[in-house]
């Protein structure tokens, strides 16, 4: 009985995920919150992830759902390093595009 609760947890959670899929990266999240679309995926990834991750495992509810939030909050620090790097690639670039 516990396998089959967990299986339908980790359904739930890619559900949840494939969902909110569509939203990540959007303009106006970005624009309303000021979290740029890499934090967002980093979030929505790491949550995913830690969420399935737990269930597979056979974790109860409430692991699971610790797992889903330490994996977004992780996720989203990740996604926001990188997207930083990526920012300053882009603004070197304009800059580069303007001097020539």
């Amino acid at each position: 009985m516990l396998k089959e609760r967990t299986k339908k947890i980790a359904a739930l959670v890619l559900l949840a995920g494939v969902g909110a899929t569509v939203l990540t990266g959007c303009e106006s999240i970005e624009k309303e919150t000021g979290i740029g679309k890499s934090t967002q995926t980093g979030v929505l990834g790491g949550a995913t992830f830690g969420g399935i991750v737990a269930a597979l495992a056979g974790a109860n509810p409430a692991w699971i759902a610790a797992s889903v939030v330490l994996g977004g909050i992780t996720g989203g620090a990740i996604g926001n390093y990188l997207g930083k790097d990526e920012a300053q690639k882009h603004a070197e670039t304009n800059l580069r595009a303007l001097d020539t």
